[in-house]
């Protein structure tokens, strides 16, 4: 059994066409979506659609799937919390009002027994959409993480590659498909294959898209978070401002 694991996709279309392209020439018929679809792109509806007809059997909640509810609450004070609304009210205004219910009201955190073995999928970590799971994880989520017993996790959040242990529990991030942050910018997702002892191996498969025309696309529509954007595309880092 093969599953495709994808994560951070953040409304960049053409990225997302090419990770699935890729996936279906490869027959592999179980996809893990990780979460952060539609904010900070410039077509969160498109990817929302396209993402649907391909029916993932693991559909996760990212924290910026649950930003779009800051639309409903008081103005923000801070200048973070202003422009993250703007870009709120950005993808909000290009999604239907079901796709937006339908992202909120996703779990943090999924679960699959293949094999007699559990894959657990994430975006931050299995606790909480928005904590980062890193080497230098915060000694009480770790400690968590080793008492409920997790064999493997899945996760993304970082937009950073990444595999490691805690305890006996192995974490694996395969990166983003929308932008990365460790300055490779190649649209990137995962291939984890089960066999039939239980042991899955992974590998982490780069694609290539028409960037030069999404960047050019950014740049005539003018969104608000142009600047963040363009230069994730460009240098995969992100602006200081942007960081999660």
């Amino acid at each position: 059994m093969k599953i495709a694991v994808l994560s951070d996709v953040h409304g960049n279309l053409p990225a997302l066409q090419a990770a699935l392209e890729d996936i279906e020439r490869r027959n592999i018929r179980h996809i893990a979506y990780l979460g952060d679809l539609a904010l900070l792109g410039l077509y969160p509806q498109e990817c929302f659609d396209l993402l649907t007809r391909y029916d993932p059997t693991v559909w996760i909640k990212g924290n910026t799937d649950e930003d779009m509810r800051c639309v409903l609450s008081p103005p923000p004070q801070s200048t973070f919390g202003q422009w993250l609304k703007s870009v709120a009210d950005y993808a909000v205004s290009r999604l239907a009002d079901d796709s937006i219910d339908y992202l909120n009201k996703l779990a943090i955190c999924m679960s699959l027994q293949v094999e007699g073995v559990e894959f657990t999928f994430c975006h931050g970590s299995p606790y909480n959409v928005s904590e980062h799971l890193v080497e230098n994880l915060a000694p009480e989520t770790a400690t968590r993480v080793e008492e409920d017993k997790y064999r493997h996790i899945f996760c993304g959040h970082t937009h950073t590659e990444k595999t490691f242990s805690i305890g006996s529990c192995v974490i694996t991030n395969f990166g983003a498909v929308g932008y990365s942050f460790d300055g490779d910018v190649s649209p990137r997702y995962g291939i984890i294959t089960i066999r039939e002892n239980g042991r899955p191996t992974s590998e982490t498969v780069r694609v290539g898209y028409d960037s030069t025309g999404y960047k050019a696309q950014i740049k005539k529509e003018n969104p608000p978070f142009r600047e963040n954007l363009l230069h994730a595309l460009e240098h995969g880092r992100p602006l200081p401002f942007a960081r999660k």
